[in-house]
């Protein structure tokens, strides 16, 4: 299944998720920035982060959020889903090395 939503709806989604038991607020709230950043960079009228520093430590704490919620999969869970497991968990390594 696949679930698609503008992000001017992921706040309201995220509150009914923490209905159901699966809190992503803080998660979407630190999301939804860095998708702003991806798409207007540095502009400081437009994006809230100040230098790379900041976008980093926002992209490892999603990344890491993400590497906690393999549970929620376990139904669709398989060996592709492993193998972008071990890379994103590969590379959140190197993020923080």
């Amino acid at each position: 299944m696949c679930y698609s939503a503008p992000t001017t709806g992921l706040i309201g989604i995220s509150k009914d998720l923490k209905k159901l038991g699966i809190d992503v607020e803080a998660v979407v709230k630190t999301a939804l920035p860095l998708h702003r950043f991806s798409y207007n960079g540095f502009d400081p009228n437009l994006v809230d982060y100040r230098d790379a520093d900041e976008v980093r430590g926002d992209i490892i704490e999603v990344v890491s959020w993400v590497l906690t919620i393999r549970e929620l999969f376990r139904d669709v869970w398989d060996d592709r889903l492993e193998r972008e497991e071990d890379e994103l968990k590969r590379l959140l390594r190197q993020c923080r090395a």
